[in-house]
């Protein structure tokens, strides 16, 4: 064996094609507002910024801000390559049918970003662009006269305009001849803008040419007929005061009674003061038929929930602090902010709730678009971001598909706390991998083998969590491909050998080999093939000695859920059940051996493209391989993708971890304890200061309990957060 502090962590196969790594938006590149010594640059003008005395505090802090429309743009560039030309309906040439791109005058180079930020920002385009499409629908129904002016307040380099504008974009005729554009941001910013628009024909001609009769002196301004750049610092609430309420000669439209007025901030008044951004917001109110779009994050269960804390260090440590965020953490409490800024009906949530609102056919044609297996950061993701449509307009009605519902079924839940003391502490030993599988191979060690890093590895390490060693052990001649999202179960023969089942290298390269690992002999042999590829299932070990399998991702999802391995014969059967269950992908499993129960929790129902919120207990019949419900019980809860669970004793389980739709989990819902017997759910709470000075993130990690000692081991697991930057757990104890 070797010790994997003195030897370089295996990249998987020698063959194995590297895989990009999903870095957060702030990793800089050329132009990205850093520099190769990673000092803040003026993405626009130069030079490097080496000190900060050449340039006053709030100089600098602004250049952060507008630092972060370059990686905003970069990897909405990534989105619109990846997504837009698998949406026949979305941005076709009205003759050819073919894709027009709009991003690439901006980020003419595409850097691929991760499948769940590529997603994310899809999702983002799509909710702006949705809530638009919202007011332009009840303008043609109801006011077929009026224009709209879309105020994008914080534009960037967002090409929004030319988008809607354009006549050669058939998914945009609605907005032709019925709206006007006026972009705004910090003047350099809107100076480099312009001059990629006049020095682009595509876009001069889809708005025309700057008309603006001081365009020599004032080189942060352009005027067509229907696309208007102004700028305005929104720090300054004076400046933006005089930008929309005293430019009756400069912008007309915004003083006319028939025209809408639709204000988008879309992560931008999040870098402002509260008390700065809340006055952005009352005096867009004052002007008549007014919208306001917003979208920024959400921090629902405060500062220290794991990827909030993340997002707040990633954005104080590139200068560009979330101010408003702490002050309105809730979607409740933004709703409460727009009624009193002067928007008195306001329809919001989260980005969760949004995807909610899409028919079952456009997710499932999602899924194919690329592949994906990032869940669980897409649940994050989506209930860290709100999006809320709030208006002055009495008459305006929120309608589906466009209008949230409240899915959040956590955040009223009151759970009584576990009534028996859990010593709960943190070790040191980080093995710094995530979706590989443990199992206990003594009661002083655990192995874990394979995972992500998140290149896929086929190491099984040896670790003892009390003395703080994690060992490499040996590869032999023959060894399972590298992998993660697989199963690694011991078997109870008292031989210490352990059965792998299946798994997948990258989502679209899934396994369905089987294999059996002698430790005494360091030796591992393939076994039969499962009758289809399987990954993010469960295992246990039956009384019996064979092995039980449930749910997964399958190539058919209508698929058995159930699947048992003869471990004499080598050879996999199916089972029988008397009551039927969906095939849950990434649900917790365990069997207790003494009353002979299999309780299933959670997961994801890939047929109806929802979470379980059930808990299902079986009785398992070994003279005919068959299950036998016992039960089924129902609690918000229970709603968990990727969680995990282990009998504590013959009627108590411990679940712990995962994500789901209905909210973010926090230190009181994260660990629950259920008796299976009384129904009765209780917290186990996370101790503050675990909560909020460790490096927890409850997505990829494995369990280990030890009956002997009592002791439950949380090991490996973490996530990327969206643009952030990842989280690597440490390894957790719980003495029950």
């Amino acid at each position: 064996m070797v010790d994997i502090s003195t030897k370089s962590v295996s990249q998987g196969d020698n063959d194995q094609k590297k895989q990009k790594n999903p870095s957060s938006d702030a990793k800089r590149t050329k132009g990205s507002g850093c520099n190769k010594n990673n000092k803040l640059v003026d993405p626009l003008i130069n030079p490097v910024l080496t000190s900060g005395k050449q340039l006053r505090k709030e100089k600098y802090a602004d250049l952060a801000v507008q630092g972060t429309n370059n990686s905003s743009i970069a990897s909405k560039r990534s989105a619109e390559s990846v997504y837009f030309s698998k949406f026949s309906h979305i941005n076709r040439h009205i003759e050819t049918g073919d894709l027009i791109e709009y991003f690439k005058f901006f980020v003419p180079k595409v850097n691929n970003r991760s499948p769940s930020m590529n997603r994310g920002y899809w999702f983002r385009l799509h909710g702006i662009r949705t809530r638009l499409d919202s007011i332009m629908e009840y303008r043609n129904k109801f006011h077929p006269n009026k224009k709209i002016a879309i105020i994008n307040l914080g534009c960037g380099f967002d090409p929004l305009a030319f988008q809607l504008l354009d006549r050669k974009n058939k998914s945009s005729e609605n907005y032709w001849d019925n709206c006007v554009f006026l972009d705004s941001d910090y003047s350099d910013l809107l100076m480099k803008k312009i001059e990629i628009i006049e020095n682009n024909k595509e876009l001069t001609e889809i708005v025309g040419t700057n008309q603006d009769k001081v365009k020599r002196e004032k080189k942060d301004h352009f005027t067509a007929q229907a696309y208007l750049v102004r700028p305005c610092d929104l720090n300054n609430t004076e400046s933006y005061s005089k930008l929309l309420l005293n430019s009756q000669d400069d912008l007309p439209f915004l003083y006319d009674d028939d025209c809408i007025k639709v204000f988008i901030a879309e992560v931008s008044l999040e870098y402002m003061k509260p008390q700065l951004a809340d006055e952005i917001i009352r005096i867009s109110s004052k002007l008549s038929d007014s919208h306001f779009l917003i979208l920024e994050q959400l921090i629902s269960e405060g500062p220290f929930e794991p990827f909030s804390k993340q997002m707040l260090k990633h954005f104080k440590k590139n200068d560009s602090p979330l101010l408003s965020v702490t002050t309105y953490q809730t979607i409740q409490s933004q709703v409460e902010r727009f009624e009193r800024l002067g928007f008195p009906y306001c329809n919001a949530g989260d980005m969760l709730q949004l995807w909610n609102t899409l028919p079952s056919e456009t997710k499932s044609h999602i899924e194919t678009i690329q592949p994906f297996d990032e869940l669980e950061e897409f649940h994050l993701f989506g209930h860290h971001y709100l999006m809320a449509h709030a208006t002055s307009d009495k008459e305006f009605s929120f309608q589906k598909p466009y209008l949230f519902e409240d899915t959040n079924t956590l955040k009223d839940i009151q759970v009584e706390p576990y009534e028996t003391d859990v010593i709960m502490t943190t070790n040191e030993t980080q093995i710094n991998r995530s979706f590989g599988a443990a199992a206990s191979f003594d009661k002083d060690n655990i192995f874990y083998f394979g995972g992500s890093t998140p290149y896929r590895l086929n190491e099984l390490l040896k670790i003892n969590v009390e003395q703080n060693e994690v060992t490499i052990v040996d590869k032999p001649k023959v060894i399972p491909p590298s992998r993660a999202c697989h199963t690694f179960t011991k078997l109870n023969d008292g031989s210490n050998r352990f059965l792998l089942v299946a798994g997948r290298n990258a989502p679209h390269r899934a396994y369905k080999d089987a294999w059996l690992y002698d430790s005494a002999n360091n030796l591992w042999e393939q076994c039969e093939d499962l009758p289809q590829t399987r990954f993010r299932h469960s295992t246990v070990t039956l009384a019996s000695g064979d092995i039980l399998v449930y749910g997964g991702k399958t190539e058919d999802a209508n698929s058995s859920p159930f699947l048992l391995y003869d471990v004499a014969n080598n050879k996999w059967n199916t089972v029988e059940t008397n009551a039927a269950i969906p095939n849950l992908v990434s649900s917790s499993l365990d069997y207790n051996k003494k009353t002979n129960q299999i309780t299933i929790v959670g997961g994801f129902d890939p047929v109806n493209h929802v979470l379980s919120d059930k808990m299902y207990i079986y009785e398992f019949n070994s003279s005919n391989n068959s299950l036998s419900k016992i039960k089924e019980m129902v609690h918000p809860i229970f709603l968990r993708y990727g969680s995990k669970l282990r009998y504590i004793d013959d009627f108590k389980v411990i679940l712990v971890g995962g994500t789901s739709s209905g909210g973010v989990f926090n230190d009181k819902s994260t660990m629950v304890i259920v008796d299976t017997d009384s129904e009765d759910v209780k917290s186990v709470e996370i101790p503050s200061k675990i909560w909020q000075d460790e490096n927890i993130m409850f997505i990829g990690f494995d369990l280990v309990w030890s009956e002997e000692t009592h002791k439950l081991t949380i090991i490996g697991g973490g996530a990327t957060c969206y643009a952030f930057g990842k989280v690597i757990n440490s390894t957790l104890l719980l003495q029950l």
